[in-house]
């Protein structure tokens, strides 16, 4: 039992060290990016350590995919992430995460359900941060 108690607090290090690298890099990141404070719902576009636009964020829940006798855990990622498109509808990310707008004002007050593993944020956001969105462009969640 001991054994299993070590290697599972070796494991919750790793990612400890994993989120606290995630957003050292955020901080030094020189290119225009996207850094995402799960704990604190907040989204940031950031440059060479310069925040450009703070925005308000909201996460679904973690939840398991059952595929039959299958599941797999589906989270909010963590770590560095990438956007693979974006439109009026979201920005997705490789992986398949999707940050998805809102018309709700605050968007505290959208109660629709956001989808496990995915992110809000307002439409009004999503407007203003659309021109220096493009594809490959770094995300990273901490």
């Amino acid at each position: 039992m001991a054994r299993v108690d070590a290697i599972v607090s070796q494991e919750e290090n790793k990612a400890r060290i994993a989120l606290a690298l995630a957003k050292r890099q955020a901080k030094i990141e020189k290119a225009l990016h996207l850094s995402v404070a799960v704990d604190s719902g907040k989204i940031y576009l950031e440059r060479d350590g310069a925040v450009l636009r703070e925005m308000a964020a909201m996460f679904g829940p973690d939840a398991k995919v059952s595929n039959g006798a299958d599941s797999i855990p589906v989270v909010v990622p963590r770590g560095q992430r990438s956007v693979a498109s974006f439109s009026d509808d979201g920005i997705v990310l490789a992986g398949g995460t999707i940050m998805a707008p809102s018309d709700a004002s605050p968007l505290a007050s959208d109660k629709n359900p956001i989808p496990p593993g995915g992110v809000r944020i307002s439409r009004a956001d999503l407007k203003a941060i659309m021109p220096n969105l493009s594809p490959g462009m770094r995300v990273y969640f901490y």
